[in-house]
């Protein structure tokens, strides 16, 4: 996994730490008979990795996850309604050769493929919100934004030739996002761990017209209000 400037991300590494900290006092003062039944809202954060190299070439990432929902008030509030929002910037770099290049035709060239993700759908969870252990699913639309920039340079053992420049693709794209994770409960909240697989297009001329197919997996804390 390749993470570029990784000192940026270790305030969302050390988020879920934080929460977690400041849960374990008020679990103390609540006792162990505090039960989620009267909670309309969630509130998470988790951090995790993002993999979209198993159907495109774009490398591993990073990944950080912020969602809100609301609990409906039947079925023992098993269903929420959940609005999400996920960014991952997973790239790629390498060499190649163009003949009209010049006399070796080699070049280099570096991607990366800023990716906002915006989803709302519903998310049912097997138990009761507050149980010890609760798996849950969910399916989500998802906006995708999309924002690829590329470097490169011809011959990249040769001083004299000029670099390409900057070249830069954005798009607005619609897909969706299967959830499948867990909540195990601690504190005022829940330790979740939770896998997502999404779907969306990614028609840029950088890229080539493939998708943003991907795996993420994020571990993180979520608050019932």
């Amino acid at each position: 996994m390749r993470i570029e400037h990784p000192h940026r991300l270790l305030p969302f590494l050390c988020l879920p730490a934080l929460l977690l900290a400041l849960a374990s006092p008020a679990a103390a003062q609540s006792g162990s008979d505090r039960d989620f039944s009267d909670r309309t809202l969630t509130v998470g954060v988790g951090v995790g990795g993002y993999v979209p190299s198993l159907f495109t070439e774009l490398r591993p990432h990073a990944l950080v996850e912020l969602d809100v929902g609301f609990m409906l008030p039947f079925m023992q509030r098993k269903l929420a309604v959940v609005a999400q929002l996920a960014y991952a910037p997973p790239g790629n770099d390498g060499t190649g050769s163009d003949a009209r290049l010049g006399e070796t035709g080699a070049y280099s060239f570096d991607i990366t493929t800023h990716q906002l993700m915006v989803g709302l759908g519903p998310v049912f969870r097997l138990a009761p919100p507050g149980s010890s252990f609760v798996p849950y699913a969910g399916l989500l639309g998802r906006i995708y934004m999309l924002r690829t920039l590329s470097n490169g340079a011809a011959d990249p053992g040769e001083p004299s030739q000029a670099p390409f420049g900057e070249n830069t693709e954005e798009s607005l794209e619609f897909g969706a996002a299967l959830l499948l994770g867990g909540e195990l409960r601690l504190g005022p909240g829940s330790l979740s761990l939770e896998l997502s697989f999404g779907y969306s297009t990614l028609p840029h001329q950088i890229t080539g017209d493939v998708s943003t197919s991907s795996i993420g997996g994020a571990l993180g804390y979520r608050l019932f209000l």
